[in-house]
């Protein structure tokens, strides 16, 4: 492929550092990689230069067999040289379509016999004698002949394809005479491509401009509303597309093409609509599409659908392995749990048994900060296996000094009054 394309001495270059011509080539080049079917072309000459585009024919000819190409172009001889099968499109309406030789035959004026004439035996014009002289002959030989135009010292004829038997016959008689009828030199050409469209486009042209006439009288409205149907340029097509009568028709390089008749609505018939909510049907036509799309790209079935799943299983096995953190008891917050000196702030208007009994314990000889432990929680914690750290220490009366363990901030003291254990 690269080297059909020119391009081997560019093949470790990039794209960004070829040529317009060369990354057009090989943009078209890139359509036929992968053994693809149908490959669908717009105009893909266009803007480039003649050697290029000659190169981009080379291609196409060369890999074209067995697949469907489908290629539109503004240029006649591109499509004359490619196209097995021609469709001409004017207003967006198809108007004809078959091989090029047979929309010459049907739409073609025939083939166009030039004379080119001595200058000095035509300075008179077309009253010239020898003007006269050469189409009198040519008549007599092809009666089907009319003179077509006069430009210069050329004379252009056009000859009905119909007497294509007399042609021998008149290219010797010109042949033989040509120094008596003052002809420097002869030739003739078929119709072109391009004129031949300028034809369908021209004739398109018309037909649309009745049909505007036609609906914006009166008359069309009423003609169209009393029918029920829409004014003819909504309809399919203005006129039945010419087709082939012979399915298979020769080519110029000798292949032969068969072809299939494609249904085309007429002049009379009526535009079909859908039926249901449009909205309806645009939703579902993206979602088709979008299905149609995921299912042709497994790697975008793997990133959406079963990747996303591997990383929550991951996520979950993770969580399930990590050790689940245990709450820790909560901290006794006790000025017991500070090392001395502890000051205390308070303000205190004594005036009550219970205001009176605060100050006393606030300042004692126990002071604020004693903790209190009793037997059971002792005793509770020798059962979990473990032995309280500060002793216990327990006074018979209120009025028992004790100012001996006043001293020692880590003695737990309990203060027993009446069968009543007061910290």
């Amino acid at each position: 492929m690269i080297v059909d394309l020119g391009l081997a001495h560019r093949r470790r270059c990039l794209a960004s550092q070829l040529s317009g011509g060369m990354q057009r080539k090989l943009s078209v080049a890139i359509a036929f990689i992968g053994q693809s079917k149908t490959v669908i072309l717009d105009e893909p000459t266009s803007g480039v230069d003649p050697y290029s585009r000659r190169s981009i024919w080379e291609l196409l000819t060369k890999y074209k067999k067995g697949r469907t190409v489908v290629l539109t172009t503004h240029y006649m001889d591109e499509a004359d040289i490619l196209g097995d099968r021609i469709a001409i499109i004017a207003h967006g309406q198809l108007q004809c379509c078959g091989s090029s030789l047979y929309l010459k035959n049907r739409f073609g004026s025939g083939y166009y016999l030039t004379i080119d004439m001595r200058e000095d035996k035509i300075s008179s014009g077309l009253s010239s004698p020898e003007i006269k002289k050469i189409t009198e002959h040519i008549k007599e030989i092809v009666p089907s002949a009319n003179f077509h135009e006069h430009i210069g010292t050329e004379l252009i004829y056009v000859l009905s394809h119909s007497d294509l038997d007399r042609f021998k016959k008149l290219f010797s008689f010109l042949e033989d005479f040509k120094a008596d009828l003052f002809i420097n030199s002869y030739g003739i050409s078929d119709t072109s491509l391009e004129e031949i469209f300028l034809r369908v486009g021209s004739q398109a042209d018309d037909t649309v401009e009745a049909d505007d006439e036609r609906d914006s009288s009166c008359f069309g409205k009423l003609t169209s509303v009393f029918h029920k149907k829409k004014p003819t340029r909504n309809s399919c097509a203005h006129r039945p597309v010419e087709q082939p009568e012979n399915d298979n028709l020769p080519q110029a390089n000798g292949t032969v093409v068969k072809y299939t008749s494609v249904p085309v609505m007429d002049d009379e018939g009526e535009s079909i609509k859908p039926e249901g909510n449009k909205h309806w049907r645009q939703f579902l036509a993206l979602h088709v599409k979008r299905f149609h799309h995921t299912r042709r790209n497994r790697k975008a079935i793997f990133s959406e659908l079963i990747l996303p799943g591997l990383f929550v299983c991951m996520a979950l096995l993770v969580t399930s392995i990590v050790p689940k953190l245990q709450q820790r008891p909560p901290l006794t917050l006790a000025p017991s749990v500070y090392a001395p000196p502890h000051y205390t702030f308070a303000s205190l208007n004594v005036t009550s048994p219970w205001q009176t009994a605060v100050d006393s314990n606030l300042t004692g000889a126990l002071g604020l900060g004693t903790v209190c432990l009793s037997n059971e929680r002792r005793m509770a914690g020798y059962s979990m296996g473990f032995e309280s750290p500060v002793p216990v220490v327990e006074f018979k009366s209120a009025n028992e000094s004790v100012a001996q363990f006043s001293q020692n901030p880590y003695v737990d003291i309990h203060y027993k009054t009446n069968n009543v254990k007061v910290s």
